[in-house]
């Protein structure tokens, strides 16, 4: 794990970077479902990883998800 974050707006809510992967969990961590869209590194010794860094925020007044979601790595 390279980064936690869990969203103050709703209950349960929590969001893991794994270094490669992004992950979510809506029920304070029992199940993570992956999301599929950040690249997978297979050599650890490269430069280039998937998902680093998450951190949630306040959302824009249009949007349908409880905060906007902030992303370091690579698609």
């Amino acid at each position: 794990m390279t980064d936690l974050a869990v969203n103050p707006f709703a209950e349960g809510d929590a969001w893991l970077a794994d270094a490669n992967n992004l992950w979510h969990s809506v029920d304070s961590g029992v199940i993570w479902t992956k999301l599929t869209a950040m690249a997978t590194v297979e050599v650890e010794y490269t430069n280039v990883h998937g998902a680093l860094k998450v951190a949630l925020e306040v959302p824009a007044m249009v949007s349908s998800y409880s905060a906007a979601i902030y992303v370091v790595g690579i698609l």
